[in-house]
């Protein structure tokens, strides 16, 4: 009963993570079709979506959970996201190709460049896929520190190792079984 709560619990905080990735290129992908930009409503929009995601898949997953369980789902999910914010800040990235157009890309993205409307003229930028790029912009834009663009890169690992957990944790009850 426990191990089932804390496996749901780290299960809805990790796939939290990806939904707000996910809301992120999305709805940044129909501005963009709609002639927009990025903007920092975006990513406000998105994480308190993702938050909503918590508190909903929470009370399905976890329907004799008490409100203040959710509220410490949705309280591990932020805190998940600021310290990978933190991280991310504390690191420089010296690269070659995160300074020549990893960086370029999230800087034009911020600075109202649609990708759907225009090129910058650097073939790296105008060719490649622009999902991790729109989600760096997206928090670059809200904070106005680009290195926090790498945030989604530490979250991503914190929500792998959180469903990894979730899967060791259900494997074990299954052998169990």
């Amino acid at each position: 009963m426990v191990r089932d709560k804390i496996s749901n619990s780290l299960l809805i905080i990790g796939t939290a993570i990806f939904v707000l990735a996910f809301l992120i290129v999305f709805l940044s992908s129909i501005f963009f079709i709609c002639n927009y930009t990025i903007s920092t409503s975006i990513f406000i929009i998105s994480f308190l979506a993702s938050i909503a995601y918590c508190l909903i898949l929470s009370r399905i997953l976890l329907p004799q959970s008490s409100f203040r369980h959710r509220l410490w789902i949705v309280t591990l999910f932020i805190l998940t996201m600021l310290i990978s914010i933190w991280i991310s800040s504390a690191f420089y990235d010296l690269s070659w190709d995160g300074q020549v157009y990893h960086q370029k890309a999230v800087y034009h993205l911020a600075n109202n460049w649609n990708p759907f409307k225009a090129k910058v003229g650097d073939i790296w930028v105008d060719h490649y896929a622009k999902g991790p790029w729109i989600y760096a912009a997206s928090i670059y834009k809200l904070i106005g520190q680009i290195e926090v663009g790498k945030t989604f890169n530490i979250a991503f690992i914190c929500s792998y190792a959180l469903n990894h957990n979730v899967r060791k944790i259900l494997n074990h009850k299954l052998e169990k079984s």
